[in-house]
């Protein structure tokens, strides 16, 4: 059996030859129209939905202030969580009252009918899974969402500590808000190699 070439503008990935339309990548990348760029180590370009997501943070920070965006996002995250949890309630409790009435009814129902009772039960119970994995799952819509939200902002403060830090030669700087964590520390300061060489571990 042949295996046919791709077509220029896409390419093939893995044994089930999933197509990708390159076309489309590079419509979604507009660091890429108007030239080559290789420089991808730690530094790629933005996806346009990224670039879209911190372009509209911005202005939304210049009109509003820094703190009441950052607000703002968590609460638009909250909102969502809320809805996809009431969606996934809703989907339980339909699945709960087809095992009530499937107990309550059993007695009387044919071997068939309890098969088919049973498969439909089985199939909501996945459908109900399915849905959970979807929403809250890993990179679910809910992390999915938060990258969107929160990441703008978090990318900003991390920024700013790494020149804080830099501008006043600070050794640490700790956050206080939950228990205290690190947030910043001097990489001269790491001395987990001295640790492992004290213990004897290569």
């Amino acid at each position: 059996m042949t295996r046919t070439r791709p077509r220029h503008g896409s390419a093939r990935i893995g044994k089930g030859y999933r197509m990708i339309d390159l076309a489309r990548v590079r419509a979604d990348t507009p660091g890429i129209e108007h030239r080559i760029h290789l420089n991808n180590a730690g530094a790629a370009l933005m996806a346009r939905p990224v670039l879209e997501a911190m372009t509209g943070y911005l202005r939304r920070e210049a009109e509003i202030g820094g703190y009441e965006t950052a607000n703002e996002a968590q609460q638009k995250l909250d909102q969502f969580s809320k809805m996809w949890q009431q969606e996934i309630d809703q989907k339980t409790a339909e699945l709960n009252k087809m095992y009530q009435e499937y107990d309550a009814e059993k007695v009387m129902l044919s071997d068939d009918l309890k098969k088919k009772r049973e498969d439909q039960i089985y199939n909501k119970e996945k459908e109900v899974r399915d849905l959970q994995r979807q929403r809250f799952g890993y990179q679910g819509d809910i992390f999915k969402k938060r990258e969107e939200l929160i990441k703008p902002i978090q990318d900003r403060v991390y920024n700013a500590i790494q020149k804080l830090a830099a501008a006043k030669l600070y050794d640490f700087i700790l956050d206080k808000s939950d228990g205290i964590t690190v947030i910043f520390a001097d990489p001269k300061l790491d001395k987990s190699d001295d640790v492992l060489k004290e213990m004897g571990v290569k």
